[in-house]
């Protein structure tokens, strides 16, 4: 058991090394050509980052012998287990309060494009490179029983949880509780999208499910960053808060405990479709 994690984990490790120095390559030289915000430019910055990883994820799938990634079989997919994201989505954007109160017109259609392209690119670049590729490493070593599948999925999503601890340095206004919520956050959404991603093995479906989770939650971000007002401080006070944390806990475990529920119902013959595919 122990050999076969080294090599997926030091390959894995190395990609996600990759993917942060490819984050680090500024594109401000030619951005500066464009009339554009400072958020907006900042959007445009990380959607060209995206492209580059997303051609370098693309090349390691094509390049690695037997990862198998499931991505155009619409018709053939069993999407049941999608109903649960219609609760979760409600339950995480706090029923769309960001979304209803969001008012367009007081931004620029510059600002909601880049927006969205960077929340699509992000979410198309975080399914290819955690559930496509470094999921499938796992799977070509851990892919026989249903205990493999679930060692495939804890040690993808265990890599997918820490990988956002860059968060820390990257983003000036993460606090070190907030980053450690969102690595757990990170770990049991990972392990439900995993779970979709094997019973319907779909990963342009699972990406675009991801991008409305994204899209949604992520709204409050325009007026934060446009709006220096906002304050940070009660942000803080809630993550510190203990009550708050146990209800983020309690939140957070209901796609673990679903994802995981979804995946002790695989079948033998399941199994052995996913390897035979």
């Amino acid at each position: 058991m122990k050999r076969k994690l080294i090599f997926p984990f030091i390959l894995s490790t190395i990609i996600i090394f990759t993917i942060i120095f490819i984050n680090k390559i500024s594109f401000g030289s030619i951005l500066t050509n464009f009339d554009l915000s400072e958020y907006s430019f900042s959007n445009v910055d990380e959607i060209l980052k995206n492209l580059i990883s997303l051609i370098f994820i693309t090349i390691l799938i094509y390049k690695i012998k037997n990862i198998k990634i499931f991505h155009f079989s619409f018709l053939k997919s069993d999407y049941k287990n999608y109903i649960f994201l219609i609760p979760l989505l409600f339950i995480y954007t706090n029923g769309f309060k960001s979304f209803i109160n969001f008012d367009a017109s007081s931004h620029s259609s510059i600002t909601l494009i880049t927006y969205t392209l960077k929340i699509f690119s992000s979410a198309i670049l975080e399914e290819y490179l955690f559930r496509g590729l470094i999921f499938g490493l796992f799977f070509v070593y851990f892919s026989k029983t249903r205990k493999d599948i679930f060692t495939c999925v804890i040690f993808s999503n265990l890599i997918f949880g820490f990988a956002h601890i860059i968060n820390l340095w990257s983003l000036d206004y993460m606090t070190f509780q907030y980053v450690i919520n969102q690595m757990y956050a990170s770990f049991c959404i990972g392990v439900y999208f995993s779970a979709l991603y094997l019973s319907s093995k779909n990963l342009l479906s699972l990406t675009i499910a991801h991008f409305i989770i994204n899209f949604f939650s992520s709204l409050d971000e325009i007026n934060f960053v446009e709006n220096t007002s906002v304050s940070l401080e009660n942000v803080e006070n809630n993550i510190n808060n203990f009550i708050g944390e146990l209800i983020t806990i309690t939140i957070y475990s209901i796609p673990l405990i679903i994802g995981l529920y979804i995946i002790f119902k695989f079948k033998k013959d399941d199994i052995k479709i996913l390897n035979r595919e």
